[in-house]
Order: structure tokens, then C-alpha cells, then sequence
């Protein structure tokens, strides 16, 4: 046994950053959000372990950025910002919604934010995409809120997607890659307007596969062709 009041070298080696980070690598994390458990644990070790296990608690968050950030004191939402890597949201319907994600975001900045996972609902008309402050974001991902079954196809028309591509051109300049759980029905030429506004996405779309509407219906009734097309 050591001395009274002297460090072991393993005492030593767990005051290390470098190490802590080694060993908090090791802990299992992820979806669902209870795996984060054992993190959130560590984290109430000591103010080292806190500061090695913060990013990697808010590496990735698991619910609504919106929602998440509005639980938060103002005065601490730009910190935890600064660690989300991959985030989830809302492609909104409701302009209250809109309002209140911008009341409750302004300011922030998501700095290494990398991927964004947008949730649609199939509701019909224009949606707004959320207006997060993400400079180096590189690929957003759209999947339908009814993710069990598997079935389904894209249910949102359009006018949907029209004003979804509009708000990619304006908010996220910096996008890379696309990613669609169904390939999305829209106007004819959507996607050659898209690529006109968004020049980085034009290497991306020409991997992608899209449904055009081909005829045009009274009431708004649109129908569009079985066979997919790629731009």
C-alpha cells in the first residue's frame, strides 16, 4: 500500500485527459438514448471526466434540436452546441413552429455539425425547413415519421418538396449529400432547378432517384409515374 496522501500510477493515469478519453471511447453509446447512461454517469466522476465526456454525450442527439435546446437556460444553449455532430429535426408545416425555433436558436451556432436527419409527416402543401445555423454541414437526410412501416411511400406531394428545395439553396449552402427514405414525388424539373440553385448538390442528384408528376388532376389531385427517373 502507498503512503498516506500519495497517487498511485493508476490514480495518476486517470487524471490524465488523454487516458479518460481513451477509456470514455470504450463505453457504450448511441440509440437509444438510455445507452447514453453510462456516459452521463461518468461524467459526475470529476470536472476532467466531465469535460471528456461532454462531447461525447452531445456527439449525436437523439430527439428534436428544437426541443432539446428549448429545455435549456439560454445562457447555455451555445455550449452545448459546440458539440453536436449529428442532429435531429423537423421539416415544419406549422409558421408557430417556425416562429418559435427561431426564438428559441437565435444566436446558435452548431459549428461541427456534419448531418442533419429532417423528419417529414406527409402533411400536403409547403413545409419550411429549419433555419439551424450549421456552416459546415455536409449531408441531410429525410425519413418519414411513420418509420415502422416499411410499405409506405412518399406520401408528401409536390409543393412539399418544392419549397423544401428552395429553403436547401438558401439555409444550408454548405450541403453535400442528400438522402431520401422514398424517392420523392415532384413538379417536372424540380430537380434541374435544384441543381441550377444548388451547385454543390449536382453530384448527389445524379445519384439520386425521384418520382415526376406527369399528369395533373382537378382538385389538386396529382398522380405521377410508377417507374422512378433519375435526373
Amino acid at each position: 500500500m502507498p503512503p498516506h496522501g500519495t497517487m498511485t500510477a493508476a490514480q495518476r493515469a486517470l487524471g490524465i485527459a488523454e487516458i479518460v478519453g481513451l477509456i470514455l471511447s470504450f463505453v457504450p453509446r448511441g440509440w437509444p438514448v438510455t445507452r447514453k447512461e453510462p456516459l452521463r454517469h461518468c461524467a459526475l466522476v470529476n470536472k476532467l471526466w466531465l469535460a471528456e465526456a461532454l462531447p461525447m454525450i452531445w456527439y449525436s442527439i437523439d430527439s428534436s434540436i428544437e426541443a432539446l435546446f428549448k429545455k435549456l437556460e439560454p445562457g447555455r444553449r451555445q455550449f452545448y452546441a459546440n458539440f453536436v455532430v449529428l442532429g435531429e429535426s423537423n421539416a415544419l408545416h406549422d409558421k408557430k413552429c417556425f416562429k418559435s425555433l427561431s426564438r428559441n436558436l437565435k444566436g446558435v451556432v452548431f459549428p461541427k455539425m456534419e448531418c442533419l436527419l429532417l423528419f417529414t409527416d406527409g402533411k400536403r402543401g409547403e413545409f419550411s425547413l429549419p433555419k439551424l445555423n450549421c456552416p459546415n454541414l455536409r449531408c441531410m437526410s429525410f425519413q418519414d415519421l411513420d418509420i415502422e412501416n416499411e410499405e409506405k411511400d412518399d406520401d408528401m406531394g409536390p409543393a412539399a418538396w418544392e419549397s423544401i428545395f428552395w429553403d436547401l439553396s438558401t439555409n444550408y449552402p454548405s450541403l453535400k449529400e442528400l438522402d431520401f427514405e422514398f424517392p420523392p414525388l415532384v413538379f417536372p424539373y424540380a430537380v434541374r432547378r435544384l441543381k441550377k440553385r444548388h451547385p454543390n448538390l449536382r453530384d448527389c442528384l445524379e445519384k439520386l432517384k425521384f418520382r415526376e408528376v406527369t399528369q395533373f388532376f382537378r382538385r389538386g389531385v396529382l398522380a405521377g409515374d410508377n417507374d422512378y427517373f433519375e435526373p
